[in-house]
């Protein structure tokens, strides 16, 4: 059984209440930034980060070693999670004196409690899918760039940026445009783009 702290509430409302960037943090869950949220865990990141982020939901506020109790798993394993998760920025953390667990000389012992800052998580999945879509435009624009098309009489090359010239309307192929024969793609170079963006993925 979970024994949690009584003093709960207050760090929910500590948690609620911090600023960021001199503004209040969202503090209404809807349906809408749940299910974005475990999209974003679900497709980005492991099992262990994608249920942290789901008991976060759960319990706006939470211990530390009571989260690992939920998890069941290893806690240094727990730990390399909330490392990651508050390194992307999608948690956060207090560390405080919890009055209700004292430490071998008799003090109190502090806890580190986690909670998700919604304004922030938001902000930061909307620059991480700006980097992407910056990124795959940057990928097409290198696509489109790339000369894949190889005439093998005068073995020059041509882009897609190319094409609206060199396609012949009564063949319904690509033609050279300096000696009319027919054009063919650059199998291996076309190989080349392909290993390097999975590489990248």
């Amino acid at each position: 059984m979970i024994s949690i702290s009584p003093l709960i509430d207050d760090y929910i409302q500590l948690a609620m209440s911090v600023e960021t960037e001199g503004q209040h943090v969202v503090t209404e869950l809807t349906k809408e930034m749940v299910t974005l949220m475990k999209m974003v865990t679900n497709t980005f990141y492991k099992t262990e980060e994608a249920l942290i982020i789901d008991i976060l939901i759960k319990h706006p506020c939470i211990r530390e070693d009571d989260l690992i109790d939920l998890l069941k798993f290893d806690k240094k394993q727990t730990q390399a999670s909330l490392v990651l998760l508050k390194k992307d920025k999608l948690i956060k953390s207090i560390t405080k004196g919890d009055r209700d667990v004292v430490g071998p000389n008799g003090g109190i012992l502090k806890s580190n409690y986690y909670f998700i800052n919604y304004k922030v998580f938001i902000n930061v999945v909307k620059y991480k899918l700006d980097r992407m879509r910056r990124k795959i435009e940057q990928e097409d624009k290198l696509t489109q760039d790339c000369q894949f098309h190889l005439c093998q009489e005068c073995d020059l090359r041509f882009s897609d940026l190319d094409v609206r010239e060199l396609y012949d309307l009564e063949s319904g192929t690509l033609r050279c445009k300096h000696c009319g024969s027919e054009l063919v793609e650059d199998i291996q170079k076309i190989k080349s783009l392909q290993v390097r963006r999975y590489r990248q993925i």
